[in-house]
């Protein structure tokens, strides 16, 4: 998958890269965007996820019973080349 700003031609809407890099207690954990399930995190050891999400603000949750959640504002613009990368401890 390429990184970066893309541009759907058939909507017009433009996407970022979202890439989540997180500890192993964190595998199959749910990634919500906006409050919105859109992936889980793969099992360990790699737990390494890239998705892409649409430009501009939003709301990152990550969230896994008996863990208390992750939850980031982001924001993917053309100043930030969109690529969005956060590590989870």
């Amino acid at each position: 998958m390429r990184v970066g700003i893309k541009h759907d031609l058939c909507t017009g809407r433009t996407f970022g890269s979202l890439v989540l890099d997180a500890r192993p207690h964190w595998e199959h954990a749910a990634v919500l965007i906006d409050g919105q399930p859109v992936a889980a995190l793969p099992p360990a050891p790699n737990v390494f996820l890239e998705i892409d999400v649409p430009a501009g603000k939003h709301r990152l949750t990550i969230a896994k019973p008996a863990l208390q959640p992750f939850t980031r504002e982001i924001s993917s613009d053309e100043e930030d080349r969109g690529v969005i990368r956060i590590s989870i401890d």
